[in-house]
């Protein structure tokens, strides 16, 4: 029995190394970035590029902007929840455009994430690059908002 399990285990494994293998092969991209499928958008976007998107103006323009143009909902502050923390999740593709926005995670309901998505989009992104060339990348942001 315990031999079958380990012949078992050893079939899967290098299945699961030649299929690798064939998906990394064709592009030589895909070994350094790990290019998924991004159903909302319908882009392959990584995760981990070489050179991370940025903003023109630097990573504090972000702030600043989610900060002046967020307001916090009335039922949010009168509820007295505590703290706004969620997590938001948005492609910037080649060209720095900003697409797929989404709610990855949040500790309230109906936060009123449009406002977010909203300045997200005016800002002026700098794609990231992988190999030098510019690929869409999915960014994944945390964001914490004290209410006083």
């Amino acid at each position: 029995m315990h031999l079958r399990l380990i012949i078992l285990y050893f079939l899967v494994s290098l299945i699961g190394q030649f299929q690798s293998v064939g998906q990394t092969d064709d592009n030589p991209v895909n070994n350094e970035c790990g290019f998924e499928f991004d159903s909302q958008t319908g882009l392959n976007v990584t995760k981990t590029p070489t050179i991370e998107p940025s903003l023109a103006d630097g990573k504090f323009e972000l702030y600043n902007l989610l900060k002046e143009s967020y307001k916090v909902p009335r039922y949010v502050r009168i509820a007295g929840i505590g703290d706004l923390q969620f997590t938001i999740g948005f492609v910037i593709d080649e060209k720095g455009n900003v697409l797929g926005q989404r709610i990855i995670k949040q500790n309230i309901d109906n936060i009123e994430e449009n406002q977010i998505f909203e300045a997200l989009e005016t800002l002026d992104w700098i794609p990231g690059t992988c190999n030098n060339e510019p690929v869409s990348t999915l960014m994944i942001l945390p964001i914490h908002i004290k209410l006083f």
